[in-house]
């Protein structure tokens, strides 16, 4: 059990740094503005932590399950900050506080709605009690 545990500990990072790693270099390929794209690779990293440290006060274990879980977060987090980033940065406002306005005037809705509606699809798998569901809520 113990070797299964490193293998999957391992892997799982390896997996976490390939991942986000190649979601910055698109981010930076894709963003037109180093900084903003800079932004959403620290982004990536920072929600990442934050599902591994929540599943460390929830008491999930580390198994190939919360592994692909692990995978996943990264495009979740990285889907809506590249959006509102380019938006801002394809903005033809003057002032920042323009670009912010209009690039979440653009994208707001969308993204509220995309979000709902991935809310709504999951709620349906609350009511399965299997591992897997379970892990991933």
């Amino acid at each position: 059990m113990r070797i299964k545990f490193e293998l999957v500990r391992s892997l799982s990072i390896q997996n976490m740094i390939i991942g986000a790693g190649i979601m910055m270099i698109v981010s930076f390929i894709f963003i037109p503005n180093i900084l903003c794209a800079f932004w959403v690779a620290l982004s990536i990293i920072s929600i990442e932590a934050g599902v591994v440290g929540y599943m460390a006060l929830w008491s999930v274990n580390l198994d190939s399950i919360s592994m692909i879980n692990l995978i996943m977060c990264i495009g979740f987090s990285v889907d809506f900050t590249a959006h509102i980033c380019y938006a801002y940065m394809s903005s033809s406002a003057k002032t920042p506080d323009d670009k912010v306005r209009e690039s979440l005037y653009a994208l707001g809705l969308p993204i509220f709605q995309g979000s709902i509606s991935t809310i709504l699809g999951m709620i349906a798998l609350l009511l399965a009690n299997n591992y897997i569901f379970s892990v991933f809520f």
